[in-house]
């Protein structure tokens, strides 16, 4: 069960992080920042119960972090520019 939570927190959060990147908002982001820690967090989890290597669970948790953090840099950095864009 825990397994399948990891695995719907890590998907909606590529999609939420992508979502963020193409039409950028504040509840995105932070949206994806609360599944990237759930994601983590089960994760962590995980490789407690049971028992897994660290190393295989490292190197995908990792690669993981880089491309959601990646997204959402894009994300914000177009919101920001979103924000303080004049109107005409």
């Amino acid at each position: 069960m825990v397994l399948l939570i990891h695995i719907v927190l890590a998907l909606g959060g590529l999609v939420l992080s992508t979502l963020a990147m193409v039409a950028p908002s504040h509840r995105k982001i932070q949206g994806s920042m609360a599944l990237l820690a759930g994601t983590l967090s089960s994760g962590t989890y995980l490789v407690w119960q049971t028992h897994a290597s660290i190393t295989s669970a490292c190197t995908s948790g990792l690669l993981y972090v880089a491309v959601t953090t990646g997204l959402l840099l894009v994300a914000r950095h177009r919101l920001v520019v979103q924000v303080n864009q004049p109107t005409l």
